[in-house]
């Protein structure tokens, strides 16, 4: 098995899409330097060894060994732990500890409501609103094709017109949004030339669920488009 090793954040995003043959992929980092998977590459392995620290995301598969920090965050990304390696987590169902000296910190869960989302994205309200991210066609719409059809114009304010968020944390009743761009990956991802908006939201027209199976996904009764922004939530 071929193997390649990984020292910094510029060679990670360097890494093909996929490989022609099996790739295990050792990530060597700097203990002073955060190195961020967001997706493994196809047909690839990767191992973060020493004293790396790594912010694992999506449905990245991270094998951690030696005094290795992983942060998760990802409810898909599946983590091994081994040696002294250390897992930080909201959620800890996909990851595996290997040895007795592994450890995982599990972050309390708040109370599953808007206020709880703010604080677990660290996100501070200003004059009642806060930004949230939405991913989008090319041509700025969801749902093409069928009844709930939405058109996302940069500078429009969107208004649900049969609000009903207790309906269920998917499907019909609201529009949904999450707090980072790659969060809304996981919901959206045919189509490589999608782009991704920030929408203004006020915090009244929040919803959040109880115990939800995607704790980075919130509901909106009303939001204004403001404009591009690519996937670190940078404006275009």
């Amino acid at each position: 098995m071929k193997t390649i090793v990984v020292k910094n954040q510029e060679e990670w995003d360097k890494l093909p899409a996929k490989f022609s043959e099996s790739t295990w992929i050792e990530i060597r980092s700097d203990k002073s330097l955060e190195l961020i998977v967001r997706v493994c590459p196809g047909s690839s392995t990767v191992t973060a060894c020493g004293s790396s620290t790594v912010r694992a995301y999506d449905s990245s598969t991270v094998t951690a060994c030696g005094s290795v920090a992983v942060h998760v965050k990802s409810d898909f990304a599946s983590i091994t732990l081994l040696a002294f390696a250390v897992a930080i987590a909201s959620v800890v169902k996909n990851i595996t500890k290997k040895s007795k000296t592994c450890k995982i910190v599990e972050i309390p869960a708040e109370d599953w409501t808007v206020k709880g989302f703010l604080n677990r994205h660290m996100m501070i309200p200003e004059k009642g609103t806060v930004i949230l991210i939405k991913r989008v066609s090319k041509d700025f719409k969801t749902q093409e094709g069928t009844r709930n059809e939405t058109l996302w114009e940069i500078g429009t304010t969107l208004e649900h017109a049969s609000w009903n968020p207790e309906s269920g944390e998917c499907g019909e009743g609201k529009y949904h949004a999450c707090a980072e761009p790659f969060f809304c990956d996981a919901f959206r991802n045919e189509k490589s030339d999608d782009k991704y908006i920030a929408i203004e939201v006020a915090v009244k027209d929040m919803h959040a669920w109880k115990n939800p199976d995607y704790p980075h996904k919130i509901a909106f009764r009303k939001g204004k488009v403001l404009h591009q922004v690519n996937i670190a939530g940078v404006k275009l």
